[in-house]
């Protein structure tokens, strides 16, 4: 079984890959992958482990009997980037760090596991925001239906209001209520991993 790490690298996918054509031919053990342009959700995960990518390769350990020569290894990498220009990943889950002497990241490097509470919190801003959605939709109606006098005879109006515009104002406030969580929970510092 292969063992994975991933290269997030801040350099166009050309510059990426001539720097990768010479760490193939200095580090025969690993299989380095061609660097491709980032798509939008990894251009997302990158961003969560502090770095503007532009292009992403997968390094690969097919004989994990030499898994002792891989921090050497992924260290020569960051070398030929430059920490600036690279973060490495051991597949998505935690940033290998810089070699000692190099310079930190500007960007805090998050722990890839963070993202799964940010989800979360997410699933609860829907809900918490559908739920609100249609409770002033309903409440609401109520409110003016009092006010006015309004009488329903035949409960048309007081079923459309509880059974659609209640529950297609709650998806529109849930769905908003994501969105501000997910964004407003991207923007907290995190610590270094």
């Amino acid at each position: 079984m292969a063992i994975d790490y991933f290269g997030h690298s801040a350099l166009p996918p050309d510059q990426t890959e001539a720097l990768l054509a010479r760490l193939r031919r200095e580090h025969p053990m690993l299989q380095v992958h061609p660097a491709n342009r980032l798509q939008f959700f990894d251009a997302e995960i990158a961003r969560e482990f502090g770095i503007a990518a532009q292009a992403k390769f997968m390094v690969s350990l097919i004989d994990k009997t030499r898994i002792g020569e891989v921090p050497e290894a992924l260290a020569a990498i960051y070398r030929a980037f430059g920490p600036e220009h690279l973060v490495i990943t051991e597949g998505h889950d935690r940033a290998i760090p810089p070699p000692p002497g190099f310079p930190a990241l500007s960007q805090p490097v998050q722990h890839r596991g963070q993202n799964g509470g940010r989800f979360l919190l997410s699933v609860l801003g829907f809900i918490g925001g559908w739920i609100a959605g249609y409770l002033a939709i309903v409440l609401g109606y109520m409110i003016w239906s009092e006010a006015t006098a309004f009488f329903d005879r035949e409960g048309a109006t007081s079923m459309g209001v509880l059974f659609f515009l209640g529950p297609a104002g709650g998806i529109v406030t849930g769905i908003l209520a994501a969105v501000i969580t997910w964004r407003l929970r991207g923007r907290r510092p995190c610590a270094a991993s």
